[in-house]
């Protein structure tokens, strides 16, 4: 189911909705690259969330959340990806990416 949810966009967030880093995490994303490139999978909304969540270890080292992943790659968490977005590396990988001019 995992690897499902990362195919469905360049940019997959693993997050929860009252999650403080989570939100940190959605709001350098959303500074950065466009929503149709970025799915958010709310896990405390969803039936199978813990499961999911369960299974982010193996591929990302780490049990918390937010996880984000570019084209299936773990690239960081909350905190991680709010320094990416302010030094321009965030940037600079969206762009090698292809989802940047």
């Amino acid at each position: 189911m995992v690897q499902t949810m990362l195919s469905s966009a360049p940019v997959v967030v693993f997050s929860k909705t009252y999650c403080p880093y989570c939100k940190i995490a959605k709001d350098a994303l959303q500074k950065a690259v466009t929503d149709e490139y970025v799915k958010v999978y709310e896990l405390d909304t969803m039936s199978e969330g813990s499961s999911i969540q369960a299974q982010l270890p193996a591929l990302s080292g780490i049990k918390t959340v937010p996880q984000v992943f570019l084209n299936k790659e773990f690239i960081g968490d909350g905190s991680t990806i709010a320094a990416m977005y302010k030094t321009g590396e965030l940037t600079e990988k969206l762009r090698k990416a292809g989802l940047l001019n």
